[in-house]
């Protein structure tokens, strides 16, 4: 029964890692359609450089090794991700 009394829970990186399993699926199958469309010149110079993650869900433990691992391919976490996303937005205007 809800009580609206505050209430403070413990999670551990691992235990929300495995939840959010399919959200790094997703980003996965995201990723690999992105470079199945971008042509064969530029995902050559893009595997050979990095693709930078960025936002809040860069953020997550493990994220950017797991990608990395999983795709083979090489992943950095950007040095600012919450504000590259207020930056693009911003140039979007």
């Amino acid at each position: 029964m809800l009580t609206g009394v505050p209430l403070t829970v413990s999670l551990s990186s691992s235990h929300l890692r495995k939840r959010f399993a399919l959200v790094t699926e997703e980003l996965q199958a995201e990723v690999k359609n992105f470079f199945g469309q971008i042509p064969p010149e530029l995902l050559t110079a893009t595997m050979e450089e990095s693709v930078y993650f960025t936002g809040g869900g860069s953020l997550l433990s493990g994220v950017v090794e797991l990608i990395t691992h999983d795709l083979k391919c090489h992943f950095s976490l950007s040095k600012d991700p919450l504000e590259d996303v207020a930056r693009g937005l911003s140039l979007s205007q």
